[in-house]
C-alpha cells in the first residue's frame, strides 16, 4: 500500500488529501449488522484489510493465518485473520461491491486530515462543480478498511478532473468522489524551517503456506565462468558462523519506540548496576488500585503456608534473601495510585528443593494489568544456530551464568508498584 503524506508542525491540518471515502461494511451472512467507516482506496496495495475493531464490531469469524507483509521498511510475517464475504457499500448505499478475501490489521495507516472535504474542493476553481458531491466530514468515523488493487471494481477511476499540472485532481470511483493532492492553494509555499512529518508505505502480501502459480516467461540462457578467489573461499567458510540476514526480524513501531526509550533511559548507578525505566505504552499511565485482588491472592498464599510448612519455609527464605541483597525494600507509605504485584512460589522439576517466587505482572484488575501497559520490546536473543556454530570458531569454549541476572538490573519506578514490599 502506498500512502504518502506530509504535515507541518505549524499547521492544524495536513497539507494533502488522499483517496479516502466513507462507506458501509457488512457481511453477506448478516446484512443487518453493519458499520460505517472511512475506506482508503489504494491501487498500490495488492491486498484488502479491515481493522481489528471492525472485525469485532461486525462479529466476523475467519481462520487465523500467517501473512508475509512487505512494506517499504521491511518484510515480516504477521498473524492475522482471513475474512471472506465482506460487502462494501457507497455512503448512500446505492452501490454495493463484494470484497475479495481480506485480512485484519490493528490499524490502517492513514490520517484523518487526508480525508477529502467539500470545503477543500471549494478552494480550487476546477473542483468547485463537484464540491456538493463530496460527503461532509464525519468526525466520529474511523479509517476502518483499506481496499487494494485486488478489488478493481471499487478503485477503478470512472471520471477524472485534472486541473493544472500542480493542482490536486479528483477521481470518481464506484464508491464516490475523492481528491488527491494539495488541500489548500498555498500549501506548497510553506516555510522551509517548519518541521515536516511524512510517512510512506507500500504493502504487498503473500499468505504463508499458499503456493503461487509461476507466471510463464522466457529465460535467456547465459554461459559464464565463475571466478573463485581466496577471498571468496574465506567468505564461504565464515558463513558457517554467521546468523545471516535471513534470521533478522523487522522492527515494529512499538519495538522502535521501546529501543528509543531504553537508549535514553538506561544508565549505570553508583553501585555499578544498570537502571532502566519501565517501558510504558503511554507517557501518562494511571492504573486503578488493585489492593483487593492482592489481598485475595495473599489469603490464598497464607492457606498454602498452613497446609505446607516446607513451602512456607522456602518461601520466607527466598523473600529474606531478596531483602538482604537489596532487590526489594519495605514500602513504608502506601500511595493511593499503587499497583500491587501478587506473587506465588514454584519449584523446578529438576530442583525440587529450590523455590522461585514469581511476581505476577499479568494479574488483571478491572481489565488492567501491568504487562498490558508495558511495551514488550523486540526479541534480541541470539539464535540457537548462531550460538552452536560459534562454538566451532576456537579451540576452547567457555560458558558462564550470572546469579540472579534479572535482579541485577534495577528499575526506575515512576508508578508505585508494591506488594507490600517495593520491588527493585
Amino acid at each position: 500500500m502506498s500512502v504518502c503524506h506530509a504535515s507541518s508542525g505549524n499547521v492544524t491540518s495536513n497539507a494533502t488529501s488522499a483517496l479516502i471515502v466513507p462507506v458501509w461494511l457488512h457481511h453477506k451472512g448478516n446484512p443487518e449488522r453493519e458499520t460505517q467507516v472511512y475506506a482508503v482506496l489504494d491501487d498500490q496495495s495488492d491486498t484488502s484489510f479491515v481493522t481489528d475493531e471492525v472485525y469485532e464490531e461486525l462479529g466476523l469469524k475467519g481462520p487465523k493465518v500467517t501473512l508475509q507483509l512487505g512494506t517499504m521498511h521491511a518484510v515480516e510475517n504477521i498473524d492475522t485473520m482471513k475474512i471472506n464475504g465482506l460487502i462494501v457499500s457507497r455512503h448512500d448505499k446505492l452501490v454495493k461491491i463484494d470484497l475479495p478475501k481480506s485480512y485484519t490489521r490493528d490499524q490502517i495507516p492513514a490520517r484523518k486530515g487526508q480525508i477529502p472535504r467539500p470545503e477543500t474542493a471549494q478552494a480550487w476553481k476546477h473542483l468547485r462543480p463537484i464540491a456538493n458531491k463530496i460527503p461532509p466530514y464525519y468526525q466520529d468515523l474511523k479509517v476502518g478498511v483499506l481496499i487494494g488493487n485486488n478489488c478493481v471494481q471499487a478503485i477503478k477511476p470512472r471520471e477524472v478532473i485534472t486541473g493544472r499540472p500542480r493542482d490536486p485532481y479528483a477521481i470518481r470511483t464506484a464508491l464516490g468522489w475523492g481528491l488527491i493532492g494539495a488541500s489548500l492553494p498555498n500549501s506548497e509555499n510553506e516555510e522551509e524551517d517548519k518541521i515536516i512529518h511524512s510517512e510512506c508505505f507500500r504493502i504487498s502480501t503473500k499468505e504463508i503456506g499458499i503456493e503461487e502459480t509461476p507466471a510463464r516467461c522466457f529465460n535467456q540462457q547465459v554461459h559464464h565462468e565463475e571466478i573463485i578467489s581466496p577471498f571468496t573461499v574465506s567468505k564461504m567458510f565464515e558463513r558457517d558462523f554467521s546468523e545471516g540476514e535471513r534470521h533478522s526480524k523487522a522492527l515494529s513501531q512499538e519495538d522502535r519506540r521501546f529501543l528509543q526509550n531504553m537508549k535514553g533511559g538506561i544508565h549505570l548507578t553508583e553501585d555499578h548496576h544498570y537502571e532502566m525505566p519501565l517501558p510504558f505504552r503511554r507517557d501518562e499511565t494511571e492504573l486503578p488500585s488493585n489492593r483487593k485482588t492482592a489481598e485475595t491472592r495473599f489469603h490464598q498464599l497464607k492457606r498454602r503456608f498452613t497446609r505446607d510448612p516446607k513451602y512456607k519455609q522456602d518461601y520466607v527464605s527466598f523473600m529474606n534473601e531478596m531483602i538482604r541483597a537489596g532487590y526489594a525494600e519495605r514500602a513504608l507509605k502506601e500511595n493511593p495510585k499503587s499497583w500491587y504485584l501478587p506473587h506465588h512460589g514454584v519449584y523446578h522439576p529438576k530442583k525440587p528443593g529450590k523455590i522461585r517466587v514469581v511476581f505476577d505482572c499479568s494479574a488483571e484488575f478491572e481489565g488492567h494489568s501491568l504487562n498490558r501497559e508495558l511495551l514488550q520490546g523486540p526479541d534480541l536473543t541470539n539464535s540457537l544456530l548462531g550460538v552452536l556454530c560459534r562454538f566451532r570458531q576456537e579451540t576452547v569454549a567457555f560458558a558462564c551464568d550470572i546469579e540472579g541476572m534479572f535482579h541485577q538490573v534495577k528499575v526506575k519506578v515512576v508508578l508505585p508498584v508494591v506488594g507490600p514490599w517495593r520491588y527493585h
